[in-house]
This record gives C-alpha cells, structure tokens and sequence, in this order.
C-alpha cells in the first residue's frame, strides 16, 4: 500500500513538472514572439518609403492643438475612464465616479451639469446618447446637455433640470434601457431627449452584431471567463497569448464586412431605430412626457465646405479602412425616409446644423464636434425642449408636429 501511494505521488510529480516546464517553454515562445513583433514593427516603419500618416490629433491642423487647457486633458480622460469602466447588467457598462479638470462623474455615474438646478427644477429634462453626448472631448463647461442648460435659461425656462444620462459609446438601445431604469425609479421627465445616430451603425463597423452593443464580444467573454474553473483557466491560456491568438486568427478569422457594406445594412439599422422610438413613445404616452429624436450631426452628412483639418481627418480614416462615413451618410438618408413617414414621431435631423460654416466643426468621423459646436447643438436642441415646454418662442415644435428636417 506504501509503495502503490510513492508511485501514485511520483506520477503526480512527474506531471506537475511536465506541466510547469511546458508552460515555462509557452512563456518563452509568447515572449520571444512579442520581442520580435515589436522589433518587426519598429524597424517595418524605418524601412518605409513614405512616412505613415500621422495621427490627425496629433498634428498641428487638429482645433486643440495649441489649446493650453487640452494639452495633457485627453490623456488624463482615457486614464481614468479605462479605470472607471464597470459592468451593468441591463445597459452593459457605465462609470464609476471620478473627478478630474475638467470632467466630474457624480456618485451615480452621471456626467455633471455645472450650474444645473439640481433637485429645484419643476421639469426634468433627461438627455441620452453615446459619447456625443456624453461629452468626450469637451469640458463639464462645454457639453451638449451644459449648453442646453443655458439655451432653456435664455429662454427663460428657469425652473427646468437638465439630467445628463449619455454614457459613451451608448446606442439607442440602451439609452431606452436607462430610461426605462429611471421610470422604474420613479422619476419622472418632462421631457426626454434622444441623441442619437453614429453609435446605431458603429457596432457593424466593429465587426459587432448590428444589435448588440460596443464591445459585446468582449463582455461574452468576460462572462465566459468568470464562469470557469482555475484547472479550465490553466488549459485555456491561448486566450491570452498574442502567439496563439495570432496563429488562431490565421486559421479562423472572424467575421466582418467584406467587400463593401451590405445595401440591407441601414435599412435593418433605421427599422430597429424606429421600432425603439416606437417603444419609447408608448413610454411617452403612459408616464406623461414629452419626446425628442435627434439624429446628431456628422462630419459625413454635413454639406459644409470641409477645413483642412476635416478633410484630413475624412482621409485618414479612409486611409485605415474605416468604413464609418460612407455608411453613416446612407444610413442618415434612410433614416430622414423612413421617419418621413411617421409624423406622430418627433424625429430632427441635425446633420444641414453646420453647413454654413466655415471653421472647424467635426474633430472626427463619430460624431465628436469642437466645444463650440456642442454650444450651437445645445442651444438648438433647448429651443425644441421648451416649446415642448409650452414656454418657448416656437410653440410649433410641439409633439405631434411631425418629423423635422433642420
């Protein structure tokens, strides 16, 4: 029997150790692949012919770069929302609270409205959509729902709260699941404002389901990832290896858009856009508010006379392949068609707001405009929200005015 349990713990040994020096082998390998990528990659771009283009916020045609306040403010914004990120289990993600210059996450996760009557209004208005909205490269002093704040003061809506609810990289579905999180709560809008467009074809060009979320592999495997056994985590190591993940997408690449887009892609794109708008104003007419689809506007539906910084941008993204501009082009015809047709739907369309202008407007193809643009859309957008109000000097945008070109 002593000698049946030495032998048994020897075979244990024996594996152990065969175990560790292949996975010390495997080390080795990813090491050295990783070495040789990086010294591949670097000597790859000394031996080009012409220089790759730079990175259009990288040089000194971008709006902010002489923008003493944006030196630095971009990086400290990744670093914090890369450390922020946290799973939701109906919207995906949103934020944990942060604070840096310039950008302040309440302690619900909230983008700040500075200034905002909070709790003192005697309307709410929420206003949802993706990072856009959320206010990527601008300032708590300069986002969207900050100046449509002061377009309702201007007006004299003074008793109005501003909720910003826009996390980025939100489409519209999710921005419905937020609203109705907050009916759920009990809160109650005046009205809601949907600012939507970019983030409802994004997911196709990041090789996503068109109904899914930014991202949404990434979550499956995180789920996957937590459901399995260390032994399965120690056998399942390939999936955190650049060698294994190189040789395995040689082998079974994964799916995406080829040879073009797809004509189907905005028609299903603007059918589940209008079904959720149908969702929302049954919403609308049970809870009592008022509500605002705007398709935002984009560096690839705007008429304007582009800026040297605009068409380079436009170029470059061309350049790597992006495919976002041209389907997002369509994709706003389709839209201004389809919503044509249902008038009850208090549908805008942004994308003419800047054709008259002259200066720099869209920092990139996503829909992410300079500060002062964001000023133009809030204010536009507050004059809409108070004739819905009913203390507006345009009491025919009114709900059930029908859809609205510009």
């Amino acid at each position: 029997m002593h000698q049946r349990i030495k032998k048994v713990l020897s075979v244990v040994r024996d594996a152990w150790l065969i175990v560790g020096l292949a996975l010390g082998l495997l080390l080795v390998l990813e090491g050295g692949y990783r070495l040789q990528a990086a010294a591949r990659h670097r000597i790859g771009l000394r031996l080009l012919q012409e220089p790759a283009p730079p990175v259009p916020d990288e040089t000194s045609r971008y709006p902010y770069a002489d923008s003493a306040w944006f030196a630095g403010w971009a990086a400290r914004r990744d670093d914090a929302l890369r450390r922020a990120w946290r799973h939701h289990p109906y919207r995906g993600w949103t934020v944990d609270p942060f604070a840096i210059p310039g950008i302040t996450v309440d302690s619900a996760g909230l983008r700040i409205v500075p200034g905002g009557r909070i709790g003192s209004g005697r309307d709410t208005v929420f206003f949802l959509g993706g990072s856009a909205a959320w206010g990527f490269t601008a300032r708590d002093s300069s986002t969207i729902a900050t100046h449509l704040d002061r377009g309702l003061r201007r007006r004299d809506v003074d008793d109005a709260e501003v909720v910003s609810l826009a996390q980025a990289g939100y489409n519209f579905m999710q921005g419905l699941a937020t609203l109705q999180e907050q009916l759920r709560f009990g809160r109650r809008p005046a009205v809601v404002v949907f600012f939507d467009g970019v983030n409802e074809v994004g997911p196709y060009i990041e090789w996503e389901p068109l109904w899914g979320t930014y991202g949404q592999r990434l979550v499956s495997e995180r789920i996957v990832l937590g459901r399995r056994t260390p032994m399965e985590e120690v056998m399942g190591l390939g999936r955190h290896l650049a060698l294994v993940k190189r040789i395995r997408l040689a082998l079974d690449p994964p799916p995406g858009p080829r040879g073009g887009i797809p004509e189907s892609v905005c028609d299903t794109v603007v059918q589940w856009y209008l079904t959720g708008t149908q969702m929302v104003r049954s919403l609308a007419d049970e809870f009592g508010f008022a509500v605002i689809f705007v398709w935002q506007p984009t560096l690839s539906a705007t008429k304007k006379r582009l800026t040297d910084y605009e068409a380079y941008r436009m170029a470059w993204e061309e350049g790597i392949g992006l495919e976002l501009n041209s389907l997002l082009a369509r994709c706003a015809t389709t839209a201004d068609s389809v919503m044509a047709l249902h008038g009850d739907i208090h549908y805008v369309q942004l994308g003419g707001l800047f054709d008259s202008y002259t200066t720099t407007v869209f920092l990139d193809g996503f829909g992410h405009v300079t500060e002062q643009a964001n000023a133009i859309i809030g204010d536009t957008v507050a004059g809409l929200v108070a004739a819905l109000l009913g203390r507006g000097e345009n009491e025919a945008g009114r709900q059930g005015g029908g859809a609205a070109g510009q």
